[in-house]
């Protein structure tokens, strides 16, 4: 029985963006429990690292790049968010460029 390496390559680009958003949720969770602290004792420095590396993250899931998939449009059209919010978000990541480690 031969191996079928396209369905490991499937399989890898599948589980990449599930730890792409694995980690945008756990920058939000860190972000919102720093933004319910009061204003005195929050980082400004962190806050705004949390937001940036969730918002590259986010959007990466949805570039076309290394990855043989990724996510649509589609996928997310469910979520209540407020506005145009998932686009923004992406815009927003598209205006900053990543690093060749961020892939």
């Amino acid at each position: 029985m031969a191996l079928d390496l396209s369905s490991a390559i499937d399989l890898g680009s599948i589980i990449a963006i599930l730890q792409d958003l694995n980690f945008v949720n756990g920058c939000c969770s860190h972000l919102l429990s720093f933004m319910a602290r009061p204003e005195d004792e929050r980082d400004g420095v962190v806050i705004d690292a949390l937001w940036s590396a969730s918002v590259i993250a986010y959007a990466r899931c949805f570039k076309d790049g290394k990855r043989e998939h990724r996510l649509q449009d589609s996928d997310v059209s469910f979520l209540l968010i407020e506005g145009d919010g998932d686009a923004a978000w992406r815009k927003w990541a598209d205006e900053h460029e990543m690093g060749e480690w961020q892939g």
